[in-house]
This record gives C-alpha cells, structure tokens and sequence, in this order.
C-alpha cells in the first residue's frame, strides 16, 4: 500500500532482522521469559543468532518466506499439524481438511491416469494406488510429501469409505469460493469442471483450504493466470 506522496511504508525493524543477519528472523534480547529455554539450548543464549538457523532451515524445507508475517502462521499451522499427525491416535482423526486433501489427491490422480490411458481411473483403483505408494506427490512441498507417505499402508477400506465424505467437504470448499472465481461472469459446465480442478491441484501441491478463503479476493485473477495457457478460451462472458 503506498503511502501519501508515492512513498512506501517503513517496514517494522522486527519483520527485517535488525542486525542479526536473518532477514524475517527478529533475534530477542536476553530475558526472563527466555530463561526457561537455557537448559533446552545447552548453555547457548537465546539472543544468540546462530541457533535461529533452525527456524531459517524450516522456513527453507517449506519454501516460504520470514519476511512474510503470514508465512509466519503458515509454518506455525503446517508444524503444528505435523507434530499433530505424529500423536498417538492422530491416523484416526479425519479433520475437514485432511478430508479435502484427500478428495483433491484422487481427483488429481484421476485427472492425470485418464490423460495417460484415456478412461477413467476407478476409485478403488486410485485408492489401491495410495495405499501401496504408487502415486507421487505433485509437489515436494514437506506436508504435501508427508502426506503422501501417510497414505501408504493405510487400510484401502478406510480410505474407500472417506473418499464420500471427502468429496462432499471439498465440494462444500469449491461452493464457498466459486462466487469469487465468478465474479458475476456466467460460467459454462467445462468452465466449472475446470476450476475444480484448479482448486483441487492448489491443495495437492501444498496448498490448505483456510489460505483459499484467505485470498478469495484475489482468486479470480489467480484462476485466470493459472488457466491461460492451458485454455485459450477464458469465462469472459457476463
């Protein structure tokens, strides 16, 4: 946002690093409130800018930016859903958004063995291929390889029965956002076959569906630049 006269806004010393050298990384004064991490950290001061590599080094495997404040939750979400899924009992919870990824997974899949073969690949023939890990990610984004990993040995009649429910969530998803993909434009059944897929492809490759609602203002024109080259012929109709 510019600021009155052309100028941009200062950005806040603690989102550049001050002098630590981290760009995105604000490195704490020593304090009380560090003082229970001392022992954790063998010795080493929690103002010491060297043990902050290890946030850099996550913030790297996840390709995302500490210059960014919101790359800052998006971290702090996929670390949290991580350490999640590694709880005791965590395979047998279903979430609203481990079902959407789930019916994105199968839907892409689906997608990419009937471009191959030119018919369409079962259900059951997909969720054969999760489970035995014969499908891979379209991403090396960290949860979206994680994710895949999960699948394997899973138990095929599980993901069978999910797979309605999970459509029916990331239906529920695509409902929500197509009025912002729309934007009052009429739109014709292919036109809506594939925006589907373009929703379904941004939470295979590491994308969740609370960062969709996020930039839902902005998802027309995502869609648009997404979709261009593939298809020449754009919903511009009104």
């Amino acid at each position: 946002m510019a600021m009155k006269g052309g100028s941009e806004p200062k950005t806040p010393d603690w989102m550049t690093g001050g002098e630590s050298g981290f760009k995105g990384i604000w490195i704490p004064r020593e304090s009380a409130s560090s003082a229970s991490l001392h022992d954790e950290l063998h010795g080493v001061s929690f103002s010491d800018p060297e043990i902050w590599r290890i946030v850099t080094d996550f913030f790297k495997a996840y390709h995302l930016d500490p210059a960014d404040p919101f790359h800052w939750q998006e971290l702090i979400f996929k670390l949290a859903y991580k350490h999640w899924e590694q709880q005791p009992g965590a395979e047998t919870v279903w979430t609203e958004t481990r079902l959407c990824f789930l019916a994105a997974d199968v839907e892409l899949a689906q997608a990419q063995s009937s471009k191959r073969s030119k018919t369409k690949t079962t259900d059951i023939e997909i969720c054969k291929m999760l489970v035995a890990g014969k499908i891979k990610p379209l991403s090396q984004d960290a949860g979206v390889v994680a994710r895949f990993r999960s699948y394997k040995g899973k138990s095929l009649k599980t993901l069978r029965r999910r797979l309605p429910e999970a459509r029916q969530r990331l239906a529920d998803l695509f409902v929500a956002l197509m009025p912002y993909m729309r934007d009052g434009t009429t739109w014709t059944a292919d036109d809506v076959v594939r925006a589907s897929l373009w929703i379904s492809s941004l939470l295979a490759v590491g994308g969740y569906p609370h960062q969709l609602w996020f930039l839902r203002a902005n998802l027309r024109t995502m869609f648009l630049e997404a979709i261009a080259r593939e298809y020449p012929a754009l919903i511009t109709r009104k």
